[in-house]
């Protein structure tokens, strides 16, 4: 296995279909550690400065490899300016965690980890308040995530998010829109769109079929923020079994992300594909188990970056976040479609960070039978005119995304997204500096902006 920094992050190329680990690479902690870089190419220009930071950070011999990606960005070549390496590929499993929580890692220097601002007291120290930022690539945080914090001594004072990658509307690779973590939820909702503006109907064959996707992306989404977090919480178990749950999903999530572009059956092997699914579902109902009634989850998370269900009922917040407090906000319970599969919202009450994380590992068992049924329902391949409203909304991994007609353009939002940053900010003031990175990764932020 290759110690490798991953740009913008482990997640992030998984849900592009390109699993790290099953490429040899392991996850290096820190600059000085890796001896591969793998960013995307192009760069995108909020990462380019902290690209070049941490490439110039590594040591001999190194190497990068360029992915790649259409979006915006600075020419990995040009950025940094060294011949790409490319190296075998071999699947494999790194290993990460520990006793201790992680995030805010002393030994990540340089500018794209933390940078003290304040003035020295006569022994050389900085003294509180200390201001400070985090990101846009940190240990345990989303890529192109930054923290604007000040420390009151070691307890967060100010936590300030912000997501500074943008994509804006119009294709990317797969077809996707918007926050590129949750492509099939996007391509969903513009086809929905585009479906209504043409006055056409899906056939309900199709709409099963994009369920199955839709639902299989969240299931690997969840997956991969329970393996991030484990490694947050220093949760060695946790990180390996969700692995497992993400190694185990990637083919059937891929098949069923290709079928539903096709707008075509999941082709003659139904009963392989069935399979798959099975076996993911059984790798991600054993990360379940390992959590429902977990005494070392209770001890890391419970009460931790507590969010009221009526500060949340102020804003639009919706997703995980608005079900683990209580709010049964879901675009999927207004679809028919889903209705027919007699699918209900889960909530639990208590908005913490364990309620949260509780809550996405039970969406991830059920998301897995929504697509088991959705796949063995025969539906009709007759598509008929549209009577959909003119707005169509998808439930993504982590709320609501929704694509829509104005002024004769397509449109694009994801409802809420600005007011969770801020309520994650929130929630963890107060909280000593670990604590307070571990409550924050909870709300399984996206360091993407969407912008229409």
């Amino acid at each position: 296995m290759t110690p490798a920094l991953i740009v913008p992050d482990q997640s992030a190329w998984t849900m592009w279909g390109h699993e790290p680990a099953q490429l040899g690479l392991a996850l290096a902690e820190s600059p000085e550690r890796a001896r591969q870089l793998v960013v995307p190419d192009p760069v995108p220009a909020a990462l380019a400065e902290a690209v070049r930071d941490a490439w110039s950070r590594m040591p001999a011999p190194r190497s990068y490899v360029a992915w790649p990606r259409a979006m915006d960005g600075v020419p990995a070549g040009e950025l940094l300016g060294e011949e790409a390496g490319h190296g075998e590929e071999h699947g494999g499993d790194g290993e990460h965690g520990g006793d201790g929580e992680h995030g805010g890692d002393e030994e990540h220097g340089g500018h794209d980890m933390m940078a003290i601002v304040g003035d020295p007291s006569a022994d050389g120290l900085v003294m509180e308040p200390i201001d400070f930022e985090l990101g846009p690539l940190a240990t345990g945080l989303p890529g192109g995530l930054v923290l604007g914090l000040s420390l009151d001594g070691d307890v967060v004072g100010r936590c300030a998010p912000r997501a500074t990658l943008a994509m804006s509307l119009g294709p990317i690779a797969g077809g996707a829109y918007g926050d590129p973590l949750a492509p099939v939820a996007w391509t969903t909702a513009i086809a929905k769109a585009l479906e209504h503006a043409g006055e056409r109907a899906p056939s309900e064959a199709t709409t099963r079929l994009r369920i199955a996707a839709v639902e299989a992306e969240r299931a690997l989404s969840h997956m991969c923020w329970l393996r991030g977090f484990g490694y947050v919480l220093g949760w060695a178990q946790l990180s390996e079994q969700a692995h497992d749950g993400v190694v185990a999903l990637m083919a059937p999530r891929l098949r069923l992300q290709e079928a539903a572009a096709r707008l075509e059956p999941a082709g003659p092997d139904r009963d392989g594909l069935l399979a798959q699914v099975a076996a993911a579902a059984g790798a991600v109902e054993r990360v379940r188990r390992l959590l429902d009634g977990s005494r070392r989850l209770r001890a890391r998370t419970r009460g931790r970056a507590e969010i009221p269900a009526e500060r949340i009922a102020a804003t639009a917040v919706g997703g995980p976040v608005a079900r683990a407090a209580g709010l049964p906000r879901d675009a999927r319970a207004a679809d028919p479609a889903y209705s027919a599969l007699d699918f209900t919202a889960a909530t639990l009450e208590a908005g913490d960070a364990e309620a949260r994380t509780l809550l996405r590992a039970a969406e991830a068992v059920s998301a897995l039978e929504l697509v088991r049924t959705a796949l063995a329902q025969e539906g009709s391949p007759d598509a008929g005119r549209s009577n959909a409203p003119a707005e169509a909304v998808v439930e993504g991994p982590r709320g609501p995304v929704r694509a829509w007609h104005e002024g004769g353009r397509l449109r694009v939002g994801a409802p809420g997204q600005a007011e969770l940053l801020e309520l994650a900010g929130e929630a963890v003031l107060g909280l000593e500096v670990g604590r307070a990175l571990a409550g924050l990764a909870s709300f399984d932020l996206s360091g993407w902006a969407v912008s229409a």
